[in-house]
């Protein structure tokens, strides 16, 4: 305070530095500020508590401290009258030293936390994720949806292994982007993609994980990376990688330079189907499924196939699979001049 009705408003460093001045040069004595919580009544907040701790460890620190708890008024709107002021002034007393507990050299390891579990002084946390993270309330949303349908329709559906069931989508056309939305409303969280086509003018109004601007860059969009990133948009909770992989097929004649990149996709499906445990075969053409098919039965993976016709369809599963009963059906044959 240097004059009547003059202050100097400094930050809580430099409480020391005053309480020195006026200890020993006569200054006058600073006073203690604090943004108090509590809206109205004649108490302060908690924080003083720990405020008052620490000036209290402090060199110099006064016996009576002049304290303002602070309480913003609200503004007063549509012609009322300025609300009162609702701010408290405080004259605190601290206790002598070996009375007090704190010294200058001795500061408190905490005020006001309780004992945790394991019967030790520890801040309370409470993780607000569940409420306020998207991604988490979009997970509780999709799981709640999922619990619905096995109370209400399938009581054996087993949720926690469909989450955990990794799936490998060969084609990103029509029947993989319709196949990995099926998935991912069932609970699917891994899902890999493999194609080796790019995203065409003709695509996005028949394949619903791609839009006009997948098509209209002038960067070339492959479709693998394309619909594992429209995965990821729809639902941040699942895993999706796109492979740009061209599958080698019978019939197809290798050329000399290309002999090194067929061998480097052979090894990489190799490896994707290793890594998976359930393999969906959704290419355009018999010829394209034929590795695939030769790789899932080497190393005994769970593997269905899709096919459209102009007026009809097929759907079979081959491959060991899961030991239940239930699927321990007879092995379908591809009728004569279907897709399989």
């Amino acid at each position: 305070e240097e004059g009547e009705g003059a202050f100097e408003v400094g930050p809580l460093a430099r409480w020391t530095e005053w309480c020195a001045l006026a200890a020993n040069e006569g200054k006058p004595k600073p006073m203690l500020a604090f943004a108090d919580p509590v809206a109205e009544g004649p108490h302060p907040g908690w924080p003083l508590r720990n405020l008052l701790m620490w000036v209290r460890a402090q060199p110099h620190a006064p016996t009576i401290v002049q304290v303002i708890c602070w309480r913003e008024v609200p503004r007063a709107t549509g012609g009322t009258a300025e609300p009162p002021a609702r701010s408290l002034v405080l004259a605190v007393r601290l206790l002598p030293g070996p009375e007090s507990g704190v010294n200058a050299t001795s500061l408190p390891t905490a005020v006001g936390w309780e004992r945790n579990a394991r019967g030790k002084l520890g801040a309370r946390m409470v993780s607000l994720r569940a409420q306020l993270d998207p991604v988490a309330l979009a997970e509780s949303s999709v799981d709640l949806n999922l619990r619905l349908m096995r109370w209400r329709l399938l009581p054996e559906l087993q949720t926690e292994k469909l989450a955990g069931l990794k799936c490998l989508l060969v084609g990103a056309g029509t029947l993989g982007c319709n196949v990995a939305r099926a998935l991912m409303g069932w609970g699917v969280r891994h899902i890999t993609f493999v194609d080796g086509g790019a995203v065409s003018h003709s695509n996005p109004v028949r394949q619903s994980l791609f839009t006009f601007a997948d098509c209209a860059s002038s960067e070339r969009r492959a479709k693998a990376v394309a619909a594992a990133q429209a995965v990821t948009a729809i639902f941040p909770g699942v895993t999706s990688v796109g492979h740009e992989v061209m599958v080698p097929m019978p019939g197809h004649p290798i050329a000399e330079a290309e002999l090194e990149g067929v061998k480097a996709a052979v090894a990489l499906l190799e490896q994707l189907v290793a890594e998976h445990d359930a393999v969906f075969l959704l290419m355009d053409t018999r010829e394209s499924r034929w590795l695939p098919s030769l790789l899932c039965a080497a190393q005994d993976k769970l593997a269905i196939t899709a096919a459209l016709g102009f007026d009809s369809y097929v759907v079979m599963r081959h491959g060991k699979g899961p030991s239940s009963p239930s699927l321990d059906a007879p092995a379908l044959h591809e009728p004569e001049g279907g897709a399989g």
